[in-house]
């Protein structure tokens, strides 16, 4: 079903090849159309815990992350990260987003999923070299800066996870963040 179903979406983007762009204007590559694909074939098909409505536009990264890492234990099988990120990314997409490493354990066929606590301070460096220090002032909320093309959606929860285990004050985060309200929480609601 899922091969039909991606075939059929191919079979559309080969006829518009070229012509295809995102939200912005920029042309789709064949790569991210694929990733794209894969990912709605998979939100069709799969209903065993399907992602909450608010989620449905979120990066592969982190769909991958709700849907196949999260609910696992520390550990998890070189095999079952290839089935879980086939056709829609590489395993080394989450290493480069920082969400998992290769596991010491079993020379090497199992990667580790990495845990908010311990990706906090890592995060804080990112967002406050990417300008999303929370500044409180008159236009704070109009003047947003955009997200940085290395920021995935599950890094916004997890330093707000992290920022709330260290006991820190996620409130001018939260305004900072104000439009991905609805995302953050039916993504913390998945997640408890």
């Amino acid at each position: 079903m899922n091969i039909v179903l991606i075939g059929k979406c191919l079979e559309l983007y080969s006829r518009h090849y070229g012509a295809v762009t995102d939200h912005e204007g920029h042309k789709v590559e064949l790569h991210e159309a694929l990733k794209e694909i894969r990912s709605m074939v998979d939100d069709l098909v799969s209903r065993a815990h399907p992602l909450p409505a608010e989620l449905e536009d979120i990066d592969a990264e982190s769909r991958i992350y709700l849907l196949a890492l999260c609910n696992t234990s520390r550990e998890i099988k070189n095999d079952d990260v290839h089935k879980a990120t086939r056709g829609i990314l590489e395993p080394e997409d989450l290493l480069k987003a920082e969400l998992m490493i290769k596991g010491r354990a079993k020379r090497g066929r199992t990667y580790e999923v990495k845990q908010p606590t311990e990706r906090y301070l890592d995060l804080l460096e990112k967002f406050q070299r990417d300008g999303h220090t929370p500044q409180m002032g008159l236009f704070s909320a109009a003047m947003q800066p955009p997200a940085s093309h290395q920021v995935t959606f599950i890094d916004y929860v997890h330093f707000l996870m992290g920022l709330a285990e260290a006991g820190e004050n996620l409130l001018p985060w939260l305004e900072r963040w104000r439009g991905m309200t609805p995302q953050i929480r039916a993504a913390c609601e998945y997640l408890r």
